[in-house]
């Protein structure tokens, strides 16, 4: 088995979701040195000085609320890392199950 293949995958996987996941974050109005404050309204809200700012869902304003409390606890590198971590491991598990033929009849992912 080359385990080189497999390290070099996760390695660039990982980095891969981490700039992924610093994107997301960054249209919440979320970086490593700032968080915006938001703009809510009735419906939802937005990001307060993001040029063409998204506007998200009411639901989503307890979801961010929740991001910023782990980024205050933890740190941002430190929430971002867990972040990822958390859906390769997602990724991984899922390409397993349909490996092995335990997921629901028809259920596939793409090649």
């Amino acid at each position: 088995m080359n385990k080189s293949a497999i390290k070099n995958f996760a390695v660039r996987a990982r980095n891969r979701l981490i700039e992924d996941i610093t994107q997301k974050a960054y249209e919440l109005g979320i970086t490593k040195d700032e968080i915006k404050d938001i703009e809510t309204f009735e419906g939802g809200f937005r990001i307060k000085g993001l040029e063409n700012s998204k506007i998200y869902k009411k639901y989503e304003v307890k979801q961010r609320e929740k991001l910023v409390s782990k980024i205050r606890e933890k740190g941002f590198d430190q929430v971002i890392e867990e972040v990822a971590y958390t859906w390769f491991n997602r990724f991984i598990a899922l390409r397993f199950m349909e490996v092995n033929e335990y997921l629901p009849t028809g259920v596939r992912g793409r090649r």
